[in-house]
């Protein structure tokens, strides 16, 4: 028996004890399946969802075709590759190989705390945006699978009696190799190999950092950039990156104080005091930004091919570049939709305090309202230049929206709106575009 055997040996007995006891079964049996799953179960039921026990929910180091590498959202469940530490102790290496659900899943490699490599998103039949497409191979193919119960990745043989046998590998240095099995030889042979070189590290050369396999020393930077610390650079010690060679300022819209993070590039030849930027920062580009976000939310919502519920719309998270076109960023907490879905729950909270909708906050319920109510406030943030969370009045202590919604009812448009608009605008035009849809969608 092989090393790979041994490591799949494990006391069936004392597991099939403590399930039967959980459950009633009359005729308990362990049996391997063709496909390699070890299942205990009851001898006259056969259907995978029925087993008590399967140990393709527990793939150690190994993943084989038909086991679903995810999460379980019913169960809680997270199927994932462990490592031994060497090949002769058995215990949990420093490796982990999971799936990352959140915004488009994609399959990382942890070491430790450190990310490592990644495959990037799933982009639908063409794999991922950071391999080739594998589904034309003849042997196997992949998928993820995206529902209300489950989100994993799995392969499956593409004849199971004449593909060849096949398993997905991490070693306890870190490796993640495809293999597959040589009859004719009788040894596994290596079929892929996921990191080919250093460059495929993940952040090996550090943020604006340019990785190039068939150069040494193998990073450099960007076009326009330097090294962030060129003594670690000259010890060949690239993880921290390369800055921009030229003035970058933050756009403030708090009459010059440090509210409104909204990231513009400016040219050293632009750089100003901020005052004078934040008179720049008239009503004509805080529109055009505005309008910017809108069509981008539309196209998550209802122009993408999968419709997308962002979750953490706010200021920090919309990025511009030198001709203020807004870029929406940061999809770390993003839910994808499925053409009948509109509104979905969870268990945490997530987003940000101040731009979540009350439903979210409390009861975790989310839909394509959550991010409306999101642009609501933000909106009110770009027209006042003021931050909802940290807002502070001297006869009240409502928040922003709160302040909106009083002076609103109150006919007090001009106290929301930040004086600089009302010097450089029309009023009733600020009024008729922005204000009073953002303080409703807002409240």
């Amino acid at each position: 028996m092989d090393d790979s055997k041994q490591r799949l040996g494990f006391s069936v007995k004392a597991e099939g004890e403590r399930l039967a006891a959980k459950r009633s079964v009359k005729n308990p049996v362990a049996q391997l399946l063709d496909t390699g799953n070890l299942v205990f179960r009851d001898e006259n039921q056969s259907e995978q969802d029925k087993f008590l026990w399967q140990s393709f929910d527990y793939p150690v180091d190994n993943l084989l075709p038909g086991m679903k590498f995810g999460v379980d959202l019913v169960s809680g469940m997270n199927r994932n590759l462990t490592p031994w530490t060497s090949d002769d102790n058995p215990s949990p290496g420093n490796y982990m190989y999971r799936l990352d659900p959140n915004g488009y899943p994609q399959l990382l490699l942890w070491k430790d705390s450190i990310l490592w490599y990644r495959t990037g998103p799933w982009v639908g039949s063409s794999g991922t945006s950071g391999l080739p497409s594998l589904n034309s191979n003849g042997i196997y193919t992949s998928k993820f699978a995206i529902n209300h119960n489950e989100i994993y990745y799995t392969t499956n043989l593409v004849n199971t009696s004449e593909s060849a046998i096949t398993r997905l590998i991490l070693s306890p240095s870190g490796n993640l190799q495809r293999l597959l099995w040589n009859g004719h030889k009788e040894e596994w042979t290596i079929y892929l190999t996921l990191q080919v070189s250093d460059c495929d590290r993940y952040g090996y050369c550090g943020t604006n950092g340019v990785c190039n396999m068939n150069k040494y020393p193998r990073c450099e930077c960007m076009r326009g950039f330097n090294p962030k610390i060129p003594e670690d650079w000259a010890a060949a010690d690239w993880s921290n990156g390369c800055i921009r060679n030229v003035q970058v300022a933050d756009w403030s819209c708090n009459n010059c104080n440090t509210v409104f993070s909204l990231v513009v590039c400016i040219q050293e030849k632009m750089a100003q005091e901020k005052r004078e930027l934040c008179k720049s920062f008239d009503w004509l580009k805080r529109l055009h930004i505005i309008n910017g976000i809108a069509r981008g939310l539309l196209y998550l919502h209802q122009d993408s091919r999968l419709r997308i519920i962002h979750r953490d719309l706010k200021t920090s998270n919309i990025l511009l570049d030198c001709e203020m076109n807004p870029k929406i960023s940061d999809f770390g907490l993003a839910r994808i939709f499925g053409e009948s879905e509109t509104q979905a729950s969870t268990t945490r909270v997530v987003g940000t305090y101040g731009y979540m909708p009350p439903e979210c906050a409390i009861d975790g319920l989310f839909s394509v309202k959550s991010d409306v109510y999101s642009f609501g406030v933000l909106l009110l943030e770009i027209t006042s230049g003021k931050r909802n969370r940290c807002y502070y009045h001297p006869e009240h202590n409502l928040n922003l929206t709160g302040h909106v919604w009083r002076s609103f009812n109150d006919g007090n448009l001009a106290d929301i709106v930040d004086s600089m608009i009302l010097e450089s605008s029309n009023e009733h035009e600020v009024f008729r575009r922005v204000i009073m849809r953002a303080g409703i969608s807002g409240r």
